[in-house]
């Protein structure tokens, strides 16, 4: 169970965290010309923008789906223990073939 503390620390990174990142990029990309302040994508150099663009992708894709990866992969990995676990404590049940040679033994017997 998550406790309070925890959710309300998740939520303030995430806001905190976005509006850094955003405010950081509007900084950075935005420019005055003729006294007009333009809020678009205008990098200084290319070299910026590629910067940029790779750690944009690594962070907000890879690093994400290798977090989401790794969480489900841990989350399996338990649900696959339990069930062995689980599995050990019934104890061997009847395989199919016992049970259709238990039917034939009691048809026979009913004849």
């Amino acid at each position: 169970m998550l406790r309070k503390w925890v959710k309300i620390s998740t939520a303030a990174v995430a806001w905190i965290g976005g509006i850094a990142y955003d405010m950081a990029l509007v900084y950075w990309t935005s420019d005055m010309v003729n006294g007009v302040c333009y809020f678009y994508s205008f990098w200084s150099s290319p070299i910026a923008a590629l910067a940029h663009g790779i750690w944009h992708i690594t962070f907000f894709f890879l690093f994400e789906f290798f977090i989401f990866s790794f969480c489900y992969g841990r989350i399996l990995v338990v649900i696959r223990r339990q069930a062995s676990v689980m599995a050990g404590h019934c104890g061997p049940g009847p395989s199919t073939s016992q049970n259709h040679i238990h039917q034939i033994q009691s048809n026979v017997i009913k004849a």
